[in-house]
């Protein structure tokens, strides 16, 4: 009936999916003695574990504002909130000790990673790891428990055709694996409304990794010299505000924005923050401003969005990793070949680490997250055919072009 080629797929039969677990499918373990029988008819059996870090991002107690089933905005999408379960090396992640497959000759673990869920890496990985091991069709597939009303059955699948296998006992539906059932009716992921934009990445320097971007967030007047020329008291608490991640410009080119004619450099430090909201690196930045429309916003008491948060109004160099927080070294900007801003990252009046802790007293700070930490005093307006050159000691620089 099956080929050498064809595989037997079993996903997370894990004893947080069954009864007694944290994300339990009610009488999913009755799945368990049906699985061992057909594991015996393949000569090649793929087992997938659900493998999270205790902070993973898929988890609500990750969001504090946020329920088990309630949806996130993540930065690949929408992502539905689960219970925290299957954590690494804790009894709920293990196999359920009634599955049986010595033939299994492949675990594949997923959702390792903490920044998506495991359903995506699974997507991901599947092909590429079943076809370098010669496996063509995985013909069968059994995800979790799946469950319909009345009579509880398990999904096959076998080339374009598909049937289901009944189970003898009658249960509820569970609200999760119904789901996955109609993803795997319709043979593909989750149907968005149109085509999700591409993910905000930024190079990290010495390698081929790419660092994704989630939030932005920006300290204003945070150099005593630069809060002086712009007429504000130092002693002042930090201000902060933000850029939308897709406000980054990483080809070297500004375009020159409509609605103003007063459009000012800012060279500043990006924070890069990592897993657990720690400091994965640091990059040269430009928190390009329309000083015009700032000043009106200042003089009318409204918000700063117009001025800060426009499109192309944050070029940034390429990452450079380090795990502790920079307190000093040269920072620069030159225009044209002339120097226009200089300072060192000492004079800030808040540290990085003095402005991650006020930050995380207003928002969750999580892995993907920039902090441009403020700017020294020289700012100044630029130009169409300028030509920008900010450096920071020890930092990969950032050549900016106005268009």
């Amino acid at each position: 009936m099956w080929k050498d080629t064809d595989v037997l797929v079993v996903i997370d039969v894990q004893n947080d999916f069954c009864p007694g677990g944290k994300l339990a499918v009610p009488g999913g373990d009755e799945v368990v003695p049906l699985i061992n029988r057909l594991a015996r008819g393949f000569r090649h059996v793929v087992l997938t574990q659900d493998w999270h870090p205790a902070e993973h991002k898929s988890f609500a107690t990750a969001h504090p504002a946020k329920n088990p089933f309630e949806i996130a905005m993540m930065h690949y999408g929408p992502q539905t909130l689960w219970p925290d379960h299957c954590i690494q090396d804790t009894p709920g992640a293990a196999f359920h000790k009634d599955l049986h497959i010595p033939n299994a000759e492949l675990i594949i673990r997923k959702g390792f990673r903490e920044e998506i869920d495991s359903d995506g890496t699974w997507r991901l990985s599947e092909g590429a790891r079943l076809h370098q091991g010669g496996l063509r069709r995985p013909c069968l597939r059994l995800l979790r428990p799946l469950l319909r009303r009345g009579r509880p059955q398990a999904r096959l699948r076998h080339g374009s055709h598909r049937g289901r296998l009944p189970i003898d006992r009658s249960r509820r539906v569970c609200r999760r694996d119904a789901q996955v059932l109609r993803r795997a009716r319709r043979g593909a992921g989750v149907t968005l409304a149109f085509a999700a934009p591409p993910a905000v990445t930024i190079p990290v320097a010495g390698g081929d990794h790419l660092f994704p971007v989630r939030r932005i967030y920006c300290v204003g007047r945070n150099y005593a010299e630069h809060v002086k020329e712009m007429g504000n008291d130092p002693k002042g608490t930090p201000i902060f505000f933000q850029k939308p991640a897709d406000a980054l410009v990483l080809d070297g080119r500004f375009p020159y924005p409509a609605c103003s004619k007063d459009v000012h450099h800012e060279i500043e430090l990006v924070v890069a923050l990592g897993p657990g909201g720690k400091v994965f690196g640091h990059a040269v930045g430009l928190d390009m401003t329309r000083r015009d429309l700032q000043a009106a916003a200042k003089a009318g008491g409204r918000p700063w969005e117009a001025a800060k948060s426009f499109d192309f109004s944050a070029p940034v160099a390429a990452i450079t990793p380090s795990a502790a927080a920079m307190t000093g070294g040269a920072i620069t900007l030159d225009v044209n070949g002339t120097r226009r801003q200089s300072a060192d990252l000492a004079d800030m009046i808040w540290k990085v680490d003095e402005i991650i802790s006020e930050l995380s007293k207003l928002f969750t700070l999580a892995a993907g997250d920039l902090i441009f930490t403020g700017t020294p005093a020289g700012v100044g307006p630029v130009q169409r055919g300028d030509r920008l050159r900010g450096g920071i000691a020890g930092l990969a620089p950032l050549d900016v072009r106005i268009v």
